[in-house]
């Protein structure tokens, strides 16, 4: 019987490449794979003896129907099913950002000087935030670097700063996988966003349309990006 690696299936160039698919991760056995859907969701792939079982994670669990077989076009079918029903949990403007964001690609930004330290980073923060957040602490020192912790909009706890050894600005949301995770990095973004203050204002208006879009709420008015 073909058993199918579910990893090659589920994260191919082109889910991956329009950020339907990221930070999958395969098992050890070639039999699983999990991995973040939509910039949204955990999902969860395994190829059993018989059948191919998905299970979607937005936090708490929603089991796909599983399909019969256990080769690519098994395993196909089920992961489709699953991204259909993603789709069908997400707000249908939060589905179109994240369509149109994913056809994008951010130019870096290099003017200087770099965010030198956490009250500079939560100055922007607060700038473009002031009026959504919540629950704010402030770390430093910690072995990952000196980070804010902050609820945005009730709803998203993020984690941004700079971190070791280098100074670099991070923005990191949490998702629904099975050992937990972050997400570093939202549709149209390089790996890295830069650490200019033009860098992390873009930075947390890209995560401020993604918060708004999840809750269906359209953009700020007049937002333009600002150097």
């Amino acid at each position: 019987m073909t058993v199918a690696d579910p990893y090659y299936v589920l994260a191919s160039p082109e889910r991956v490449g329009r950020r339907v698919v990221a930070n999958q991760m395969g098992t050890a056995d070639g039999r699983g794979v999990e991995a973040v859907v939509y910039s949204a969701f955990g999902l969860r792939v395994r190829v059993g003896d018989d059948r191919v079982e998905v299970t979607l994670l937005v936090p708490g669990p929603v089991h796909v129907p599983p399909a019969l077989g256990t080769d690519r076009a098994a395993v196909e079918d089920v992961v489709e099913r699953a991204l259909a029903c993603a789709r069908a949990l997400l707000p249908e403007r939060y589905v179109r950002w994240h369509a149109e964001r994913s056809a994008q690609e951010d130019e870096p930004m290099h003017e200087a000087p770099d965010v030198a330290d956490v009250d500079e980073v939560l100055a922007l923060l607060c700038e473009r935030f002031g009026d959504v957040m919540s629950d704010v602490h402030v770390r430093r020192g910690t072995s990952e670097g000196d980070e804010v912790a902050v609820r945005l909009y009730d709803r998203f706890d993020v984690r941004t700063g700079l971190a070791r050894p280098r100074g670099n600005f991070f923005r990191a949301l949490p998702v629904p996988v099975p050992d937990g995770g972050y997400l570093h990095t939202l549709p149209g973004e390089g790996m890295g966003p830069g650490t200019t203050p033009g860098s992390v204002r873009r930075a947390y208006r890209v995560l401020d349309e993604y918060c708004r879009a999840r809750l269906d709420l359209p953009p700020r008015a007049d937002d333009e990006e600002i150097p």
